[in-house]
């Protein structure tokens, strides 16, 4: 068994790009992701999320997105570690220190989350560079969050680096997901966009507007929601709503929810339910602007145009029982490039262990 493995991993190296220093950066991204927090943290909450077209049939654009999230417990309560302690501060100086901004004394945590995210063009069994379609494109980035709410609405400023191209390793990624599931791998990644680092800088908001429990004891919660990202990956806004209907779910402003290029999943304020179990189903559209997309705008030799207006969708479902939360979605936009109205769909599933 372990010989079998070893040799379908190093099929998959071999054939991937020969220039791709993915391995060693995304193991000094862990080690310094794990290093920072291990054996110094109380954590508040740890959240492991998987995105990928298949569950929706499809294979196409975004196709994949897999990453892990730390967060810290409530800056003001007892028990922090040093690192938190330290992190915490200056998250708070350095967002108090941008004019018109500022943060309460209370009612904050902090966190980080490691994300990789794989866009490729709808044909992947030709060998030609295929220029009438979005490019092959891997990102994988490093999210630095602080959460702020209070009884009725959460917001998130955040702050991102990151690097597209064969370091980010999506080829090698996308390669062994195909292989270990028994699927032909795309053929044309020896023409993914070549290495390039990324920074930006965000804000989401999500503010309870209505809320109204039912004869049966359920519970009907309506949250509105925007937020806006600046960066030479993705510059864009957005501006939509989440409904949710369920039985004793937590009050956590639905999340900070939205579309972002700046990688998937969510960050939930960490909120236990009174109880021992809870759900809601959740239904959330939004409309969104593209002022710049690194994937579009930087190939040049593609014969795609990016789209200034799309709308996204979400409908799932979440589980609490006890600390652990379990979300699955289906997602959608309108196409980002060509004027398209086709929608690009794929599915997610999170688990949140809040301690």
């Amino acid at each position: 068994m372990e010989k079998a493995s070893f040799q379908v991993n190093r099929q998959v190296l071999v054939k991937c790009h020969p220039n791709a220093s993915y391995p060693v950066f995304l193991i000094l991204l862990i080690f310094i992701f794990l290093s920072l927090i291990s054996g110094t943290v109380s954590a508040d909450s740890w959240s492991y999320f998987w995105e990928n077209d298949a569950l929706v049939g499809t294979d196409q654009h975004y196709t994949n997105g897999i990453g892990i999230s730390w967060m810290s417990g409530e800056l003001c309560g007892n028990g922090l570690g040093d690192f938190e302690q330290r992190y915490g501060n200056a998250m708070k100086e350095l967002i108090d220190s941008v004019p018109q901004v500022e943060l309460g004394p209370c009612n904050q945590v902090v966190g980080l989350k490691v994300s990789q995210m794989i866009v490729t063009p709808e044909d992947t069994w030709r060998r030609d560079r295929v220029v009438d379609d979005l490019p092959y494109a891997g990102y994988l980035s490093l999210i630095f969050f602080l959460n702020e709410w209070d009884d009725d609405s959460i917001s998130q400023y955040r702050f991102s680096v990151g690097i597209v191209g064969p370091s980010s390793g999506a080829e090698i990624t996308q390669t062994l997901y195909h292989r270990l599931t028994g699927n032909s791998p795309p053929r044309g990644w020896k023409y993914q966009l070549e290495d390039a680092w990324m920074v930006g800088v965000g804000y989401y908001s999500s503010r309870g507007y209505w809320e109204k429990p039912t004869d049966a004891g359920y519970t009907m919660n309506l949250s509105t929601s925007l937020g806006w990202d600046i960066g030479n990956f993705y510059t864009g806004a957005t501006l939509g709503a989440m409904f949710r209907y369920g039985y004793n779910f937590p009050k956590n402003g639905a999340s900070v929810e939205g579309f972002s290029l700046g990688g998937a999943g969510s960050e939930f304020i960490a909120n236990t339910i009174s109880g021992q179990y809870g759900w809601s189903f959740n239904l959330g559209a939004y409309i969104n602007t593209a002022a710049y997309v690194y994937i579009i705008d930087s190939a040049k030799d593609y014969d795609i145009e990016r789209d200034l207006i799309f709308t996204s969708h979400v409908i799932g479902m979440s589980l609490y029982i006890n600390h652990i939360q379990v979300t699955f979605s289906l997602n959608g936009t309108t196409g980002l490039i060509n004027d398209s109205f086709m929608v690009d769909g794929w599915g997610g599933l999170e688990l949140t262990r809040l301690f």
